[in-house]
């Protein structure tokens, strides 16, 4: 299996060769990340400008740093876009824009491809995720695009999460669609019908029968990330934890076969944190428009500090796991 999977954590983004079972550390220390995407000559990055796990009470968020889409190109031409986002999560390179969600704030924004904000769309009057109530917002993380039309996914927080079917360009909610799953994450339209990460419960969801179509053998696992190519899916795995946990606990791929919906394999990825999205590298991935990027593109985005290579490099190797697993077993490694 000669592929590549870029996955994006808390605090790092990694680069995972599947056939060699290699990973290599390709960015760090301007996180958090989330989502990527990618044009013929653009490589964009969410990043929230933040840490997670300090964001207790709504005014935490409200004076905290906002967030950008960083966008990478050939030559180190590096944009930042205006800084108005607030935990953002995926994005979308669509047409000639870039369609993030916006989650902190409970929308969805617009930017062009000199940074430059378009527009944001509210969907209801909550303008913030976190209230003095707690967690009211619905948690907006993740989107597709098929025929014309996008799709959001509505986390919703403590309630069912749902689809929604979005006009383009307007971003005129069409459509609620319900589902049976909580927490989730990724939309994806293929032969085995409409397929969702019912997050909580560590599985994929297929929203018009209602049914688990894939199942984690395992307990107290998040399923988030999808990535696919004509023979196989690529799973994201994350572990249950605090915010602080889940920026060192342990993630993974599940490699599923995509005609059968088995599961073939688990790549682990000791104290990488939780896996918050993939994408695959240099072949077509089927998740999200077909798009390829080229492995020499991923100079673009390579940055990161000698200290956090030397300590990557120490966490992946598998002598050293059960050892620092019993030293490092909540919070950052020292």
């Amino acid at each position: 299996m000669h592929m590549n999977l870029l996955v994006t954590t808390p605090t790092q983004i990694i680069l995972v060769d599947l056939g060699k079972r290699t990973t290599e550390l390709v960015r760090s220390g301007d996180g958090e990340y989330f989502g990527m995407s990618w044009n013929n000559e653009v490589i964009a990055l969410t990043h929230s400008n933040r840490d997670s796990h300090s964001l207790i009470k709504p005014e935490d968020v409200s004076n905290s740093p906002l967030g950008y889409i960083g966008y990478y190109a050939n030559g180190n031409n590096i944009i930042k876009s205006e800084e108005l986002l607030i935990g953002p999560h995926q994005l979308m390179m669509y047409q000639d824009y870039i369609v993030v969600t916006n989650t902190g704030r409970n929308a969805i924004d617009v930017f062009d491809l000199e940074g430059k904000l378009v527009r944001t769309q509210f969907y209801s009057g909550l303008k913030w995720d976190l209230t003095d109530n707690g967690k009211e917002g619905n948690h907006i993380n993740s989107l597709y695009e098929t025929e014309g039309r996008l799709y959001a996914i509505a986390h919703n927080n403590s309630r069912k999460s749902e689809i929604w079917e979005i006009e383009w360009p307007s971003l005129e909610r069409l459509k609620i669609i319900p589902t049976d799953t909580e927490w989730a994450h990724n939309f994806w339209q293929c032969e085995h019908g409409r397929i969702i990460c019912n997050s909580r419960y560590g599985s994929l969801y297929e929203v018009e029968s209602g049914k688990t179509v894939w199942q984690a053998n395992e307990e107290k696992v998040v399923t988030r990330g999808l990535a696919s190519t004509t023979d196989y899916i690529f799973i994201g795995r994350s572990e249950y934890g605090n915010r602080i946990q889940r920026r060192h606990n342990h993630g993974g791929i599940w490699v599923v076969d995509r005609a059968s919906l088995k599961t073939i394999d688990l790549i682990t990825l000791p104290f990488s944190g939780c896996v918050n999205d993939i994408r695959l590298v240099g072949v077509q991935d089927d998740c999200h428009q077909g798009k390829n990027l080229a492995i020499d593109r991923i100079k673009y985005i390579r940055a990161s500090q000698l200290k956090d290579r030397l300590i990557f490099q120490l966490k992946s190797v598998p002598l050293f796991t059960n050892y620092f697993s019993k030293l490092w077993k909540v919070g950052s490694p020292p």
